[in-house]
């Protein structure tokens, strides 16, 4: 017992160092033996041709708080999906480890000689990694209690957390990184479209993928909708029938996925699907809150939230991570308004947790899908060091590992090297971020970000969001800042 208050003691120390380490960046002086490394980071700049404003970095050694290298350490950059770190700090120290997403079918009825006399509810309680298999466990269930129909409605309940029928207008609405958010929610809230010659045309078909096979999706409509640029285009939902355009240019055979903009009705309508195949007939489904007479029928359990957010870290999924942020927001500040509502709310918890300077930390979702947020070197390191405190929640474990073949010797007999960081790319803004076991077994956290603003915003002038493809010139220059993030990790990892 004593030696853990005395770790503890030891820990909390250690933060207080890294806080107040953080909080002096402008005017702590760096160690003479880390002038080289600071100096050789800064000439690599000119090395890869990016001016300096364009590159903010901070490393900081994690049992000191002392900082190693850094320049535009208190800059707002572009974070990309490096937002998911913060957001998802935020989600593990408000929700806890064991906090597990349903998805539930209730009823208000009774079962009487295989028929439901009453109406059934699909209510969703934001499962980020819900699949059609997981709706088809749900109808298992139904069917061993005997359920063959219901005499009632079908309803849908996706009321737990805010919808919207896009993550955010600004980015490309073809996308499928892009879909809409809703408590109810199934296979990333995307479907697959495929398109085969037929005659002088193409034939098109939609599919929901999941492990154990595809479910034809005909409650999507595709058609031809003449001469544009883009590949695609979002048609309607009038009548609720939700609908794509594609371009008379389409031609030969191919596939792309597609965001669902309606996401709790086409997971009631797997759903119906998926029931049909078990033996189960269900009506059309109505959207309608679960009323407080109804009871559990059936229940399909998501992961913990560990492998939740190891999930997220590695896949790097938007839906998923605005779906664990605004359940952590939820637990925080109950029903949400929006989206928005959700980020302030976490975004302010984490700033009542972490010792920085927040000025300029601006963050319009989970994921990081804007090119309108910005975050500090600085501001992410401090979140770093709070989550490798005794009080934070340790991610290091769920942060997947760096491997540059070629550096690092990662995975080699004796080398003590380790980099696990999350990623983040958007044209002309990428990051990363996360931590540093060195070759000396030291510590260490760091952040790197790139943004070329003015590209940036001319880019978002001209944006065709009909068109999910990232120009040329955009694809060269990621490279090139991609190459310049793995030059300094490395020369980092293995001179310290």
């Amino acid at each position: 017992m004593r030696t853990d208050r005395r770790a503890a003691e030891v820990g909390r120390v250690r933060l207080a160092a890294l806080a107040v380490a953080l909080a002096l960046l402008a005017i702590l002086p760096l160690r003479a033996a880390h002038a080289d490394i600071a100096a050789d980071t800064e000439a690599l700049l000119t090395r890869f041709a990016f001016p300096p404003e364009q590159v903010g970095y901070l490393l900081v050694d994690l049992e000191t708080g002392e900082q190693v290298a850094g320049g535009r350490v208190d800059q707002g950059f572009i974070p990309a999906s490096t937002a998911k770190v913060p957001a998802m700090v935020a989600a593990l120290g408000i929700l806890g480890p064991d906090y597990r997403p349903r998805t539930e079918v209730l009823g208000d009825g009774l079962i009487v000689d295989g028929m439901f006399h009453g109406d059934i509810y699909l209510r969703g309680l934001g499962d980020p990694l819900l699949t059609t298999d997981g709706l088809k466990d749900l109808a298992a269930q139904l069917a061993g209690a005997g359920i063959r129909g219901i005499t009632g409605s079908f309803r849908f309940d996706p009321a737990w957390l805010p919808q919207t029928r896009l993550i955010t207008p600004t980015q490309p609405v073809t996308a499928g990184y892009n879909p809409g958010v809703a408590a109810l929610s199934v296979n990333f809230n995307r479907v697959h479209l495929e398109w085969t010659p037929s005659g002088p045309g193409i034939a098109t078909a939609v599919y929901a993928y999941a492990d154990s096979g595809r479910v034809t999706v005909d409650w999507i409509d595709v058609e031809n909708g003449g001469s544009f640029g883009a590949l695609l285009d979002y048609g309607s939902d009038d009548g609720g029938q939700e609908s794509w355009v594609h371009a008379d240019s389409l031609h030969g055979e191919g596939a792309v996925w597609l965001p669902v903009r309606q996401p709790a009705y086409h997971a009631a309508m797997l759903f119906r699907a998926v029931a049909a195949n078990a033996g189960i007939v269900l009506p059309e489904p109505i959207e309608q809150p679960t009323p407080a007479s109804a009871y559990l029928l059936a229940v399909h359990e998501g992961e913990t939230l560990p492998v939740l957010v190891s999930q997220i870290f590695e896949h790097s999924n938007n839906l998923a991570a605005e779906l664990v942020g605004l359940a952590a927001a939820r637990q925080q500040a109950g029903p949400l308004a929006s989206l928005t509502h959700g980020v302030n709310t976490t975004a302010a918890w984490l700033q009542r947790q972490v010792t920085a300077d927040w000025a300029g930390y601006a963050m319009e979702n989970h994921s990081g899908l804007s090119s309108q947020s910005r975050i500090s070197p600085a501001q992410m390191c401090a979140i770093l060091g709070y989550a490798d405190s005794p009080d934070g929640p340790h991610i290091f474990d769920l942060l997947s590992p760096v491997r540059w073949e070629g550096n690092l010797n990662q995975g080699q007999s004796g080398s003590r090297v380790q980099v696990r960081a999350k990623t983040g790319t958007m044209a002309y803004a990428v990051g990363l971020a996360g931590y540093i076991v060195a070759q000396s077994g030291r510590r260490l956290a760091f952040a790197i970000f790139v943004s070329d603003f003015a590209a940036r915003e001319a880019l978002d002038a001209v944006l065709d969001l009909r068109d999910a493809s990232t120009p040329a010139s955009a694809r060269n220059w990621f490279n090139r800042a991609r190459e310049l993030e793995r030059t300094m990790v490395t020369k980092w990892a293995e001179n310290l």
